[in-house]
């Protein structure tokens, strides 16, 4: 392993690099100082640095490639291919891919990559399973039981770009899981599809946000904060496919009363923690411009409801001043919450740049100190 690779490794390199992430999105640093608080931290990557990164990235690719070629030769031969030769052509590149994570190791770009593949020929081989033996299961089974056998190495690995993939995998499975349920029981005319897929979305994802905010060595390795915030967007997205509909639009006859209500606070409540937590807890900017998008795009749902339902110049120019004010507000309300933020980076930078010095200065004692006790004995 080169010097680069082992500094890149490190545990106090990852943890300024995180924490310089953090601060910017959270608005204690301003952009425009990022560079500079990059090289007073050390962070700033040197030819080594540079050379692992793109070493890294074309792994990545040259895997990413691999699997897609994989899966089209599968798919061109298929008529040529039996059932042995389709299994045993995936079931190899996945035992090649899994090797090559615990080989190299998933701490490593390389061992992280062949990882992240390995997790798609999983998906495959269940899928070629099923196109092979047709056995009738249920769309969302594939991917509920993709999901699960991925936890093992979820656990192990601890690493954001994996979590992420499961994120993707268990969301399209909820959501194929209430396309099915649809139309098959009594209760369902009161939701309707968009909503019950928004309430699930909400109480599944909402649950491992919190997780990841109270447990976060269990899946930001590698991406920072990219995790809690994927799932903090996604939130807020269910929330406003909630609240959009039922606020905008006239509700049906037959809609129950009960339901709409406990849908409507049990969006509200998981848009007020989000906001509440990533303003006063874990302030990130990030989040909270989605929060602010889901609010305008809310707000805009109850302005139509409360104008006339025929569409006219008034209306279309009050709804374009409204999204121009609002959007407006919104920038001005997230830059008002960094007010410190040029203070903190010079701070910042200084206490480095002081850190540096102090340290400079006792080698320079110490070299000094040592040449003159030669000098004696001499």
């Amino acid at each position: 392993m080169t010097s680069a690779l082992k500094w890149q490794l490190h545990p106090d390199y990852r943890q300024r690099r995180d924490w310089l992430h953090d601060a910017v999105a959270a608005g204690r640093i301003a952009p425009a100082d990022f560079f500079g608080a990059q090289r007073a931290l050390d962070l700033t990557p040197a030819a080594r640095g540079w050379a692992l990164i793109l070493t890294g990235t074309f792994a990545a690719a040259g895997l990413a490639l691999l699997a897609a070629a994989l899966v089209f030769a599968v798919a061109f031969n298929w008529d040529a291919l039996g059932h042995f030769a389709r299994f045993a052509m995936v079931q190899a590149l996945l035992l090649l891919f899994g090797f090559a994570a615990w080989w190299r190791g998933v701490e490593t770009v390389t061992g992280e990559a062949a990882l992240f593949a390995a997790a798609l020929a999983t998906g495959a081989l269940l899928a070629l399973f099923g196109q092979t033996y047709q056995t009738g299961a249920d769309p969302y089974s594939l991917f509920t039981v993709w999901a699960l056998l991925l936890l093992p190495w979820l656990l192990h690995a601890r690493r954001a770009a994996l979590w992420l993939l499961w994120v993707v995998i268990a969301n399209t499975g909820l959501s194929l899981y209430c396309g099915q349920v649809q139309g098959e029981a009594a209760w369902m005319r009161w939701f309707g599809h968009l909503q019950w897929s928004a309430t699930l979305v909400i109480l599944f994802n909402g649950a491992l946000l919190i997780g990841f905010e109270r447990l976060p060595a269990l899946g930001t390795a590698g991406l920072a904060r990219a995790l809690p915030r994927t799932l903090a967007v996604i939130v807020l997205g269910a929330v406003a496919a909630i609240l959009v509909p039922l606020i905008g639009w006239r509700p049906h006859p037959d809609t129950n009363a009960a339901y709409q209500t406990g849908l409507a606070l049990l969006s509200v409540t998981a848009f007020a923690a989000i906001a509440w937590w990533h303003t006063q807890q874990r302030r990130d900017i990030v989040v909270l411009a989605a929060a602010a998008l889901c609010a305008v795009s809310v707000g805009y749902a109850l302005l139509v409801r409360i104008l006339p339902g025929h569409a006219n110049f008034s209306l279309f120019s009050l709804s374009a001043a409204y999204w121009i004010g609002a959007i407006a507000g919104a920038v001005a309300w997230l830059r008002s919450l960094a007010p410190a933020a040029a203070t903190t980076a010079t701070t910042a930078t200084e206490a480095t740049e002081a850190t540096t010095a102090t340290e400079a200065t006792t080698a320079t004692e110490a070299t000094t100190a040592t040449e003159a006790a030669t000098g004696k004995t001499s």
